[in-house]
């Protein structure tokens, strides 16, 4: 399978089969140049972080080798508007990334940055000053038209998908607070997953897809062509080396139902929509006549974690996840 690991506020990732980039190589800024202007209306993020209470605005500049991401903490979903300046930034999470030496460097912002986030309708502006580390100014203006849907050209825009997997084609890890669920099958189908368990007991119940990360959701599929990455939940082939194919299936929306069968093994039922809104139905060891264990039926039944591992403890005995009772 492919190398799997929590990064914080980004899903887990694995490398794509091919290398993909947003930005013309030869397309260079020039180093004489005391400020440098960034204008935005194509590829963008903008979303809120609940658990940290901060929007990001990332976008990639229309003509030259540069990203931005602007990670500003407000504390509030409904507040994503307003002027904002360097106090305001999250440094982990914002920095100005340069590909114009053909690899990603990223420079930090200092003190003097400032932006103004605006939106009129369903347009999106951004226009500000940015104060970079490597002694330059960029000038941004972003504009964006959040009603657009256009999907992401690595995900399939012309199928949907209905595939399912048994109980030993899955493996369940957990990292930071996660649950990571990965299946393979002989077909070399692969299939990755990352929610956040919600208060029922054994985690059990439906849970929905979006990029939230708070507790009770299931995170959306997302790629990063310029890293070569793709992060869960999302489906795909393998190749020999095992890498992703593309395209692949990324679960951006839908539902994800959780159960547990009477051995302990986990059980998920995926309805699931990618970025062109095709469909994908995805089970894992979801089949008609196993008996779940449900948050009403979970009475004596735990699922703890020893030694860094899922264990299910029920009627005396302890089982792994994938049902072969343990000492």
């Amino acid at each position: 399978m492919p190398k799997s690991g929590i990064i914080t506020k980004s899903p887990v990732k694995s490398l794509i089969a091919v290398e993909a980039s947003d930005f013309a190589t030869n397309a260079v800024a020039k180093e004489d140049a005391a400020d440098v202007n960034l204008t935005c209306t194509g590829k963008y993020i903008f979303e809120y972080y609940a658990e940290s209470g901060d929007w990001l605005y990332g976008a990639i500049d229309d003509t030259k080798p540069y990203k931005v991401y602007l990670d500003y903490i407000t504390k509030s979903e409904d507040k994503n508007t307003g002027t904002f300046s360097f106090s305001d930034l999250d440094s982990k999470f914002s920095r100005l990334e340069d590909y114009s030496s053909g690899s990603k460097v990223s420079i930090a912002f200092k003190e003097g940055t400032t932006f103004t986030v605006s939106l009129n309708g369903d347009i999106l502006t951004v226009t500000g000053t940015l104060v970079c580390s490597n002694g330059k100014t960029y000038k941004l203006a972003g504009r964006h038209d959040l009603s657009a849907v256009t999907g992401n050209e690595f995900d399939m825009s012309d199928q949907d998908i209905d595939v399912s997997f048994s109980t030993e084609d899955a493996t369940v890890t957990t990292e930071n607070g996660y649950l990571i669920v990965e299946a393979v099958n002989s077909a070399k189908e692969y299939f990755a997953l990352v929610l956040k368990p919600n208060t029922n007991p054994n985690g059990v119940g439906t849970y929905e897809i979006n990029s939230t990360y708070q507790t009770g959701t299931v995170q959306a599929g997302e790629i990063d062509t310029t890293e070569g990455s793709v992060y869960p939940t999302y489906y795909g082939t393998l190749t020999d080396d095992d890498s992703i194919n593309v395209p692949l299936f990324l679960c951006t929306a839908g539902t994800v139902e959780v159960a547990f069968d009477d051995a302990g093994n986990i059980k998920l039922n995926v309805n699931a929509t990618n970025t062109w809104g095709r469909t994908a139905k995805i089970k894992v060891n979801w089949s008609a006549g196993v008996e779940d264990i449900t948050a009403d039926k979970a009475e004596g039944v735990r699922k703890v974690i020893e030694n860094g591992r899922i264990v299910i403890l029920k009627d005396g005995h302890k089982y792994n996840t994938l049902g072969i009772e343990v000492k």
